[in-house]
Formats: structure tokens, C-alpha cells, sequence
């Protein structure tokens, strides 16, 4: 028991790190400087501590060993013989060091980089911007969502992975941290804490992009296969070129690069090389002309090459469109209380009411569109 209560008095500097990080009770200056004075020191008494006892401590659940199995592990601060209590034990330590040896680049990133980040931004945050405060903690939501996003996986898969039996293995943490209050518990620790922060920062970008405050009628989402310019968020959907006016496309169009330059010479700017984006210039620039939003889509039908199904939005409503020989997949549903539309039915099946709704696939070369009016 003593053994236990020394080794989470030893663990409690590192959720006291986290806190002075995240929260800065002390100041920005004060609480960045005695987290990293408190993370630096600490493995100058933990580790000697934790190797110390290694042949007597499971490393798995931190309880006493009498004749275990030995472990070879080779962390950043050098090799250990570690020790679990039973081959059972030492199995799951395998799976989990093993989990971590392979996906080593993926922790280091997700976590020493993060944190790099982190201490370099806030500090830049307090000299630079005009608010301060937000950004700080906007700095903060996004260091507990990246290293959620690195410790989740590691919480939850690793256990569940196939042993590593090799001779030695080497892991991208501090070994001794675990042996404190053993690695079962420190597992533990990030899933719970790992979820709380995702939840955390999840909840302060809704709250700072206003989404509790957004209301409306219709939306409109895209998953994107990538075929005519690169897989980046500039390129995914919806474009909006317009006030009030978004579209998503499934297709591709083959004169959008001179179209393109001709809606330039409109007065039409760019900000990829999408042919999409093109696309939702194209109707812009229509409907500025005086188009409708019908008129606009019946005249691409003459001046958009390529196969596609459009699928645009307005303040209003929104239109669906398919090119003349309708190779992409649709799929429309509509009742009394709503329209909805996919690539496919799997899309829609979850809809109220969708058992009577009228269900049909749009037809080729025709403007479908509906308003709130």
C-alpha cells in the first residue's frame, strides 16, 4: 500500500502539468514557466524511483511482483528491465508497448508537437492579438482536441492489439510515468480524460463558431472523392461563390478551365483550382446577370461540359440538377413536411416518414427546385 501511495504521489505532477497548461490559473508567464519547470524535473525523482522498484512493481497494475516475467523496453530516456506479475500481465504490456512501437511517429506528433505548438502559441497569443483571453483559449481547445485525438486511439486500440514477443522493444514515452500508478490505470486515465477534453474542445468551437445560434430550413453536405484538383480542405464542399448561394457536385467537368478564365474577365475571383468552384462562379455570375436560380441552371446545361449531378442552395431553397446523360447517381424523396435528396437511398433511409415519402431519380437535363414561398 505504501508502495501505491508513494507512486500516485509521484504520478500528481503530471495532471498538475496539464492543468497549469490548459488553465493558466497563475498567469500566462507564470503557469507556461512552472509547467515546464514541473515537466522537465520530473523524471529526475520519478525515474530513479520507478527503476528502483521495477523488479518489484508490476508495471501492468503496479502490485507487487514475487516471481514475474521481465520486460526489455527502451523509452527516450534510455533501456529498463521492467517486471509483470504474470504472464497475462506481461502479455497486455506487449500488445500495448508493441501498439505503441509501431505507431511511434503518430504519438510523438500527436503529443510532443501539440504541446510544442501549444507553448509557442499562447505566449504569441498574450503579445499579439487584441483579445487575448479568446485567444488563449482557443489555443487551449485545440491542444486538448489534438492530444485527445493521439491518446484515444492509444487508449482504446492498443490493449486490443496482438502481442510484440521481441526481445526488446522500443516505445516514444517515458516508461517510468506508467510504472507510478501502473500502466492498466494510466490507460484508464486517458480514456476518460482523453474523452472529457475531445468533449471539451468540441464544445468550445461550436460555442465560438455561434453553431447553438444557427437556425435554418435546408442544408447541404458533401462527401468528397477528389479527381480534379488535390485533396485539401480548400477543395472540399460546398463552394460558395455568391451571397446566399452554395454547390455541391458529383462529377467533373472538362471546360472548366477555360470557362474559368472567362467568367474572370466577369469580375469572378478564385481561390482554387477546383472545377467545382467553377461551377458555383458560373450560376453566381448568372443569377448577378438576372437570372434565376432555375434560369441560371438551364443555361449551364449549354455552357458546362462534363458529367454531373449540382445540388445548389439558397437563402430560399435549393435546386437539384443532372447533365444530360445523368451517369452520376440521385436519388429524391419528398413529403408534405420536406424534400431531401442523395447520391443514394441509404442517404435518406433514416428520414421521417421516409415510407411514404415519393421517391424517384431525378431525370436528365431538368431543373428540379423548391422555395420556402
Amino acid at each position: 500500500m505504501r508502495l501505491r501511495l508513494a507512486g500516485i504521489a509521484l504520478f500528481l505532477p503530471v495532471p498538475v502539468v496539464l492543468v497549469l497548461f490548459t488553465r493558466l490559473p497563475l498567469g500566462v508567464a507564470t503557469s507556461l514557466a512552472c509547467g515546464v519547470a514541473l515537466m522537465l524535473t520530473h523524471r529526475l525523482y520519478a525515474r530513479p524511483w520507478a527503476l528502483a522498484r521495477a523488479e518489484r512493481r508490476c508495471l501492468w497494475c503496479a502490485g507487487g511482483v514475487r516471481a514475474g516475467t521481465s520486460l526489455a523496453l527502451r523509452d527516450p530516456f534510455g533501456a529498463g528491465a521492467w517486471t509483470a506479475c504474470s504472464e497475462a500481465h506481461a502479455s497486455r504490456l506487449r500488445s500495448v508497448f508493441g501498439w505503441a512501437a509501431r505507431h511511434a511517429r503518430l504519438l510523438q506528433v500527436g503529443v510532443l508537437g501539440s504541446l510544442a505548438s501549444f507553448l509557442l502559441a499562447v505566449p504569441l497569443a498574450s503579445w499579439l492579438t487584441s483579445h487575448p483571453t479568446a485567444a488563449q483559449a482557443d489555443a487551449s481547445a485545440l491542444f486538448r482536441l489534438a492530444i485527445a485525438l493521439t491518446v484515444l486511439p492509444f487508449a482504446l486500440l492498443a490493449p486490443r492489439a496482438a502481442p510484440d514477443h521481441g526481445a526488446s522493444l522500443s516505445v516514444p514515452f517515458p516508461v517510468h510515468i506508467q510504472a507510478l500508478i501502473g500502466s492498466a490505470a494510466v490507460l484508464w486515465l486517458l480514456r476518460l480524460v482523453g474523452t472529457l477534453w475531445l468533449c471539451l474542445g468540441l464544445w468550445h468551437v461550436a460555442t465560438r463558431l455561434g453553431l447553438s445560434a444557427l437556425t435554418g430550413t435546408h442544408a447541404i453536405g458533401h462527401t468528397r472523392m477528389a479527381t480534379e484538383s488535390a485533396v485539401t480542405i480548400a477543395g472540399s464542399h460546398p463552394f460558395s461563390t455568391g451571397n446566399d448561394t452554395c454547390l455541391v457536385h458529383n462529377g467533373s467537368l472538362s471546360n472548366h478551365n477555360r470557362l474559368r478564365e472567362t467568367l474572370r474577365r466577369h469580375g469572378e475571383r478564385f481561390q482554387t483550382e477546383n472545377d467545382t468552384e467553377v461551377a458555383a462562379a458560373y450560376l453566381s455570375w448568372r443569377v448577378r446577370s438576372g437570372d434565376t436560380l432555375k434560369e441560371a441552371l438551364e443555361h449551364s446545361l449549354d455552357d458546362l461540359d462534363g458529367f454531373y449531378t449540382f445540388v445548389v442552395g439558397t437563402r430560399d431553397g435549393f435546386a437539384v440538377l443532372r447533365d444530360p446523360i445523368a451517369c452520376k447517381p440521385a436519388v429524391m424523396a419528398e413529403t408534405d413536411a420536406w424534400v431531401g435528396f442523395g447520391s443514394e437511398f441509404r442517404a435518406l433511409a433514416a428520414l421521417p416518414g421516409i415510407e411514404t415519402a415519393r421517391i424517384w431519380e431525378p431525370a436528365p437535363a431538368t431543373v428540379y427546385a423548391w422555395s420556402r414561398s
